[in-house]
Formats: structure tokens, sequence, C-alpha cells
């Protein structure tokens, strides 16, 4: 049964390997996603990464195609993650939110397997909330207690080091929906969450959440570890607990 979901940033400058060295801003981000897995794997060593596809392949036929080891190399750096412990497995071509699924099961003492589910480029509500649906009833039928990773960033524009430059208003007052839903622990404020803002404003995570809210199995209790937006961007690390 889902027991609990995680809420990570997509940014691939959170693996120092990837941003390099002096990043002061990335340290809260990284310690807060660090405590949230370190919780995330007391509970629970099977964990589902949800994230949407930016692979530059082409989309496999069904999720369980998608490779079990990518690279950051598309961002400069040849750093291996791997969402299981699959020495022989070939590097393919990993979405941006499961390489950093892969990241962040690496932070885990106890490494468990990552099941990726990536949700389709424009993906509607309708469909994100059968993907989350069928999710639900997959991971009741699995074995043991299971954990989410929601892979997503929130809106862009919200400071002038955003990228494409400049901070807006309507990007800032999305942000503060956006933050305010994840804060509240209920999957109703997420589904509520604007798409069409979300599309205008760069809200990468508005499907991954819109999967996880219909795969809740109800409000949560919550934890907030990070919001807040040190390069233009909302980042959020946000834990909710169902039971």
């Amino acid at each position: 049964m889902l027991i609990s979901a995680v809420f990570l940033p997509g940014a691939p400058a959170l693996v120092p390997e990837v941003s390099g060295p002096g990043v002061g801003e990335l340290e809260p981000i990284r310690s807060a996603v660090a405590q949230a897995v370190a919780e995330q794997a007391a509970l629970s060593g099977s964990w589902w990464a949800v994230g949407s596809d930016d692979a530059p392949a082409p989309a496999p036929a069904a999720e369980s195609a998608v490779p079990a080891t990518g690279s950051f190399g598309g961002f400069g750096v040849d750093r291996r993650v791997a969402l299981v412990d699959d020495p022989g497995a070939p590097v393919g071509h990993l979405p941006t939110a499961m390489l950093v699924a892969g990241w962040v099961r690496e932070l885990a003492t106890r490494r468990p397997a990552v099941t990726p589910v990536v949700v389709t480029p424009g993906a509607d509500g309708d469909q994100c909330s059968r993907r989350g649906a069928q999710l639900a009833a997959e991971i009741a039928a699995a074995p043991g207690d299971a954990a989410l990773l929601v892979v997503g960033d929130g809106a862009i524009h919200l400071s002038e080091r955003a990228p494409g430059g400049g901070r807006e208003p309507a990007a800032v007052e999305l942000q503060e929906q956006i933050d305010a839903a994840l804060a509240s622990g209920d999957p109703a404020a997420l589904r509520a969450l604007p798409v069409e803002s979300c599309d205008r404003w760069g809200a990468s995570g508005w499907a991954p959440w819109q999967v996880a809210a219909a795969c809740a199995p109800g409000p949560a209790t919550v934890r907030v570890g990070y919001s807040g937006a040190p390069f233009g961007v909302g980042y959020n690390v946000v834990t909710w607990r169902f039971r």
C-alpha cells in the first residue's frame, strides 16, 4: 500500500557533478532532499518515481521498456545513475526526471529499487487521473509498503535570474498556489492547480502532481522541507504521509 510521497524538484543542478562546486544556493535544497529521502527509506524499500518524459530517444512502447541506467551526459557530464542495482545494464536514455530519481536513490543508505512511471508530454487531466488510478492499483497489488518520488519543478519567471529572464507577477501568484497545494496535503488542492497557468509559466510538475493526486489514498500529514526559487524557478521538497 502507498504510505508516503515525496515531492522533489527535477533540476539536474541538484547533482553536484552537474552544477559544479561553489553553488551555495543549492545546499539547502540538497539537505532537504537528503532528509526526505532518509525518512522515505526508513518507511519503505519499494519506490515508484513519477515524472514527465523529455528523453531524447523516442518514447518507449511501455513503461517496462524504460532503461534501468542513464547518464547526465546531456548536461555536460557523464554522471551515471541507476534505478535498480544491475551493474550489467546498458546506459540508455532516461528522462531528466528519472535521472534525478536515480540520483535521489543514491542518497538512501539502503538503495531501493525504483519503478519508473513516465508521464507522456501533453497528458491532460483525465489521462493523468487514469494513470494515477492505475498506479494506485499496481501499488496495491504489490507486496509491502510503497512510496512515491514525484519529480517536477514549479513555475519559472519568479525572479530576474529566471530562465528566459524577468520576474512575472502572474508566475509568482501561480507559485504561491503551488506552494499552498503541496503544503496542504490535500490531493484535491493539487487537482485544482490550473493547467493553463502551469503551461504558461513552465511548471513541469503539473502532470506528475496530477498522477500523484489520483494515486493518493486520501489527505496526508505534511512536512515541508524546502520551498523557494533560488534561480527564479519554484523548487519544493515536501513529504506527504498517508498513515
